[in-house]
């Protein structure tokens, strides 16, 4: 049951790492238990749908059975002493329009997606953050806050789809976070935030 914990811990340790992160497939596993429950902090990645909103009254279950079948382990050798604590829910995946302002141009979340995303982060904070904070598996809202001063408690990030960047990437020969404005021949949003790259 250790041997992911002392991989990280150890690997951390002779090579001066701050962070090691994880990135977990999307299920229900024994592997991912033994991977998240060997960890401090795990943030809950989420697409704006149905299939994720369901998921999130699921792991309200999930997760505290996981805390508790893996307490024998939890003695600071095998894994950390404490459970992991959510730090926060990412949004991704989603399609954003451009909303014209007096004087700019507003990037917004497109409706069918923002309705998801709205119930979701809602589902969070009513149903998922009460159960984990039974195990003290979430940080405090206030900590929360105080770290992340523009978003609402556990609304970590949004990350938008950037697939059609994809295409021309290849077609000018670089990676996507070097692509400027000129590569793509588009106006909007995205680019009033930093006009070098997206």
């Amino acid at each position: 049951m250790g041997v992911f914990y002392k991989l990280f811990t150890k690997t951390a340790e002779i090579n001066s790492i701050d962070i090691v992160l994880v990135d977990m497939s999307p299920s229900v596993s024994a592997l991912n238990m033994t991977l998240l429950m060997s960890s401090n902090y795990f943030i809950l990645p989420t697409s704006p749908d149905f299939f994720c909103y369901q998921a999130i009254d699921s792991l309200g279950e999930v997760l505290p059975n996981w805390a508790s079948k893996m307490m024998p382990f939890k003695n600071g050798l095998l894994m950390p002493k404490d459970n992991p604590k959510l730090l926060g829910v990412i949004s991704q995946d989603f399609r954003t329009y451009t909303k014209k302002t007096n004087e700019n141009d507003e990037k917004q979340m497109a409706k069918s997606f923002k309705s998801w995303s709205d119930k979701i982060k809602s589902a969070t904070n009513s149903m998922l953050i009460p159960k984990l904070q039974k195990y003290n598996m979430a940080i405090e809202s206030e900590l929360f806050q105080k770290s992340v001063e523009t978003h609402l408690p556990y609304d970590l990030a949004n990350i938008q789809d950037f697939n059609s960047l994809m295409p021309i990437s290849q077609s000018q020969s670089k990676p996507i976070y070097e692509i400027k404005k000129i590569d793509t021949g588009w106006n909007g949003a995205v680019w009033s935030e930093n006009e070098k790259t997206i």
